[in-house]
């Protein structure tokens, strides 16, 4: 009996020991070696705006691996206390953040101040056996993208007195017309920073130089009905058009399909009712009716496009026939039909059922996504200011800009009858109307997002 007994314990004892020595072998075996990163970003918080916006990139190399951000977060980004999201291959024993003076060990919800450099994780695995270190480069912008940059190309174009002024871009240079009450004068410049004189054949008197417009490689000068063109602005010709259409205005033109380039135009017929009017082939087609009220003066156009996608234009404020300072809104919407011929052209006043002031003088420009307004005149003739404004809803509405990022220098000045181009990358500004009397200077305005792409 005592052997048995004696017998069992021994038998007992040895199961435990088996079991103990199995269970410590499977449990070394189930730990892993692997030591790898396969993802990285950011936790987003509402208080430090641009984190979301963080990609990054794991570069796996044989040694040192490398986490970066392949663009750079936006300017003005807080990374000085962030929150990191890492994805393991296999769930490591350790976690540590490595800078130039000490080390961090990482829990799941530290912080981590992600300006120190160099800084570099260090992953362990779960078994203790290996360890990779990833070298951590986050970069943020160091300039604003939003921030604008104006300079004068050019203090003086001429020296003479204006009444009227008109530029273009054509042939790769700019186009300045310019007319006294007596004379037409053509001022043309590659870079606009230096310009010079061109003798040019134009009417000397009645001259609306605000009807001069480019398609491809010609110039056009409607007027009445009278239509004249040229390729280089000193010679001129003309011929006449039905005169059953006298071209009062010209608004803007439409470039279709990439480059098909049609002008819109407003024309008198001889009831004196007001048209709409596109030029195709150097004639005019009319397109529709407009209200007596519809603005022949002193009125901003733009061509942009909508949301939508879909084509379209603004004529704003200005001076109808009888003389009335206007608030209305002319939106315009282009229904491509493949060639032009028969395009549709819709028109509604975005003022109506909204309060709107009137407004003469100003001027608008499609750029960087946004329609830009600049200077003008008021109800009561004075000066708007110096002050930019931007719509970003159509030219519904517009706001002021952020002066940190975007005011035009002081020595600018309130000012109205501006020109405005948008050329490649840049806002062109060119002469206009201050409290003193007419400026004859060129301005350039350049956002930073747009002058670092290429």
């Amino acid at each position: 009996m005592f052997r048995q007994v004696k017998y069992l314990l021994f038998a007992g004892l040895m199961l435990i020991v088996l079991c103990f020595g199995c269970s410590k072998s499977d449990s070394s075996a189930s730990l892993s070696n692997v030591a790898r990163v396969t993802a990285f970003s950011f936790n987003g918080q509402d208080t430090l705006p641009g984190l979301a916006e963080a990609k990054f990139v794991v570069d796996e190399l044989n040694d040192t691996g490398r986490i970066y951000t392949p663009d750079s977060l936006r300017y003005g980004t807080k990374i000085n206390k962030v929150v990191p999201k890492i994805t393991y291959q296999t769930s490591p024993s350790a976690v540590r953040f490595e800078y130039e003076t000490g080390y961090y060990n990482f829990q799941t919800g530290d912080t981590i101040d992600f300006t120190l450099k160099p800084l570099t994780l260090i992953v362990t695995s779960m078994d203790g056996s290996k360890k990779k270190a990833y070298h951590i480069e986050t970069i943020v912008h160091k300039a604003n993208p939003d921030l604008f940059t104006w300079k004068c190309d050019q203090e003086n174009i001429y020296s003479t007195s204006f009444s009227e002024q008109q530029l273009v871009h054509h042939k790769d240079a700019f186009y300045l017309f310019s007319f006294d009450g007596s004379s037409t004068k053509l001022y043309t410049s590659s870079t606009g920073v230096t310009w010079q004189e061109v003798a040019t054949n134009l009417p000397s008197t009645e001259m609306k130089v605000k009807n001069i417009f480019t398609v491809e490689d010609t110039l056009y000068y409607a007027i009445d009905s009278t239509l004249y063109f040229s390729t280089d602005g000193t010679a001129w010709k003309s011929r006449s058009t039905p005169d059953s259409l006298a071209v009062k205005a010209y608004l803007f033109t439409w470039t279709i399909l990439g480059d098909i380039q049609i002008p819109i135009l407003v024309a008198e017929k001889n009831d004196k009712s007001l048209h709409l009017v596109k030029m195709q082939n150097n004639e005019y087609v009319p397109v529709c009716q407009l209200s007596n009220n519809f603005p022949l003066s002193g009125f901003a156009s733009v061509v942009f496009q909508a949301q939508s996608q879909r084509l379209r234009a603004m004529v704003m404020g200005g001076y109808d026939h009888f003389g009335n300072m206007l608030s209305s809104r002319w939106n315009f919407e282009y229904i491509d039909d493949y060639d032009g011929s028969d395009a549709i052209i819709r028109l509604a006043d975005y003022s109506i059922g909204r309060n709107m002031s009137p407004i003469s003088n100003t001027s608008l420009a499609w750029y960087n996504k946004k329609i830009y307004r600049f200077g003008g005149i008021d109800k009561t003739g004075k000066l708007i200011g110096d002050t930019i404004y931007q719509s970003t809803d159509e030219g519904i509405s517009f706001q002021r800009v952020d002066t940190v990022s975007n005011k035009l220098p002081a020595s600018f000045g309130a000012r109205q009858r501006m020109n405005i181009l948008v050329v490649d990358k840049a806002i062109y500004l060119c002469g206009g109307q201050t409290a003193e009397g007419n400026k004859n200077d060129f301005w350039e305005g350049t956002i930073n997002s747009i002058k670092w792409t290429k």
